[in-house]
């Protein structure tokens, strides 16, 4: 399953357990996918920057 397909799922879950962590070097676009990608294919999760 793609990142974006696993997070769509994640976020379509109506009491999810656990969380999804996105890891990888600066710069690689985990940002883009949730401001970009995730918005545009209609999830919505709240985000936890800490």
């Amino acid at each position: 399953m793609k990142t974006l397909d696993e997070l769509l799922y994640y976020c379509e879950e109506p009491e999810p357990v656990g969380a999804v962590l996105l890891t990888g070097e600066c710069g690689c676009g985990k940002t883009y996918l949730i401001d970009n990608e995730l918005k545009e294919a209609g999830g919505y999760c709240q985000c936890n920057n800490t």
